[in-house]
């Protein structure tokens, strides 16, 4: 069954950037009725993301001392904030079907297919992004990873998702993943907003370590933009590294 992810998830696109439009102008302006403005930090204008057609695309990840963390600070927006969680949340939903573990499946009714036992996907997804619609077909996968990511993330993620998901007999199914080694140095994180605009939205991962009594600070940028095909985002690390 098709699905028109792009265009629902325009559509909430679009609310988001009246969303951020609205915490622009109320949230970093007028305060308690005063009639002068402050001015927001978080209008400064980012970097433009990489062309969808770009072959290669590095993403920015820095390593700083903690004594200089202060390059990466939390924007005090909760609406901004929490608007763009919600898509991050739907984005690393997707990297861990294709890395971590399948889509829900049902384990009752297994198919052998060269060598390998695949499972039938369960047509439900609980999230707003799909208006009750359902992930049903090989086709209606990529075609959502597409209306999440940029091209060139779109197109590592569904590379790896082919390793493991097929379609059978017209519909979806997974067989299990073997999933990327953990890093068991990996230290604490922590999630924040760290600038937006009305067109873009970063959100960055703070990965502070401890090795041998050294601490080093790594600020990982997700950066979600209004690109002219709609909303996507055009930096996410944990894919591109």
């Amino acid at each position: 069954m098709k699905k028109d992810f792009v265009l629902k998830f325009t559509s909430l696109g679009l609310a988001l950037v009246c969303g951020a439009t609205f915490a622009l102008s109320a949230c970093g302006g007028e305060k308690g009725g005063d009639s002068e403005t402050t001015p927001d930090p978080a209008t400064e204008i980012l970097t433009a993301a990489p062309s969808p057609d770009t072959e290669k695309v590095t993403f920015p990840i820095e390593t700083l001392p903690p004594e200089d963390d202060s390059v990466r600070e939390p924007v005090d927006n909760p609406r901004a904030q929490m608007m763009v969680k919600y898509y991050y949340d739907l984005a690393m939903q997707v990297y861990n079907w294709a890395y971590v573990e399948c889509m829900p499946i049902t384990v009752d009714n297994g198919v052998d297919e060269d060598g390998d036992t695949y499972y039938p996907i369960v047509a439900v997804f609980e999230t707003a992004l799909l208006n009750d619609a359902t992930i049903e077909t090989y086709s209606d996968l990529t075609e959502y990873i597409s209306a999440i990511f940029d091209k060139p993330i779109a197109d590592v993620i569904i590379s790896e998702v082919s390793k493991n998901y097929r379609d059978i007999n017209g519909t979806l199914h997974c067989k299990v993943i073997e999933t990327r080694e953990d890093d068991e140095s990996q230290g604490t994180m922590e999630e924040f907003l760290s600038k937006f605009s009305s067109n873009l939205f970063r959100y960055t991962v703070k990965e502070t370590k401890t090795v041998d009594g050294d601490t080093s600070v790594t600020f990982h940028d997700y950066v979600f933009e209004n690109t002219s095909y709609g909303w996507r985002f055009t930096s996410f690390p944990i894919v591109m590294n």
